[in-house]
């Protein structure tokens, strides 16, 4: 049986670890209790049969992050919401999303501020950074422009993937997918957003599997382009041929010494 107690935050300091985890019960709330784990750590919990056949332990929080008395308000809100049906795990979800969407609404979350930091932070630096801008400004821009991305959901990207497949594009289309999820991934990791949208989303489904292009040079191609690098000038026309016997990329063909 554990031990109750008026647990205080001096009294909590002063437990010391045992070989295996025990509680001491609080005197003042019930259910209220610290887990003393072998470790040393201590976590404030409260456990309750309240909407359960059996009891359950629900961690407030680890001593020192969390005050004894802080944990006895959450412990007696928590109490209040389970006699009246509810849950504080829901009770602290909808606390996180509210957190949430008061940062974001602290900085401009419309869908092109977020694309224009998106292409200062990340599309500068990639060698095709330009291209994909001109797909996000024609495709998504006309109709996300002005929208929150913390609405924007897997339905409108199904939607604007959707409207690229009709027109046949599909090149184009596995381009925009890749593009939504880099730029959904940079909103995420700013806490803009509190899910990546393009994970509901399937490529395949919509698009169908992306393939590698694997086209390669014909004898009569290989031949004409011989023929070509030898009339062009120095050191043009020695570097085409380099790279067509060697298969190096263009960069190292160029900074070969």
């Amino acid at each position: 049986m554990a031990e109750r107690k008026v647990l205080t935050d001096k009294l909590v300091k002063a437990l010391r670890p045992s070989d295996k985890r025990y509680d001491v019960l609080d005197a003042i709330v019930p259910g209220l209790l610290a887990s003393v784990n072998p470790g040393g750590s201590v976590t404030l919990m409260l456990r309750t049969r309240v909407g359960s056949r059996t009891p359950i332990r629900r961690a407030i929080g680890q001593h020192g992050r969390v005050t004894v008395e802080q944990a006895r308000r959450t412990a007696r809100e928590w109490l209040e919401l389970l006699h009246s049906g509810g849950s504080p795990e829901q009770a602290r979800r909808k606390a996180r999303e509210d957190e949430r969407r008061a940062r974001a609404q602290l900085e401009d979350n419309r869908f092109a501020a977020v694309f224009d930091k998106f292409c200062a932070r990340k599309l500068a630096t990639q060698r095709k950074g330009r291209s994909v801008e001109q797909l996000v400004r024609r495709e998504l821009l006309p109709h996300w422009r002005e929208r929150s991305v913390y609405d924007l959901d897997h339905r409108d990207v199904r939607e604007a993937i959707e409207r690229m497949v009709e027109r046949g594009k599909l090149a184009a289309a596995h381009n925009l997918y890749d593009t939504c999820r880099a730029l959904f991934k940079f909103a995420l990791e700013r806490d803009l957003i509190e899910h990546n949208p393009c994970d509901r989303v399937s490529r395949a489904g919509i698009i169908g599997h992306k393939h590698h292009r694997e086209r390669t040079l014909s004898d009569a191609e290989l031949w004409a382009l011989w023929r070509a690098t030898g009339r062009m000038r120095y050191p043009f026309g020695p570097a085409y041929r380099l790279l067509l016997l060697s298969g190096a990329r263009l960069n190292e063909v160029a900074g070969a010494q």
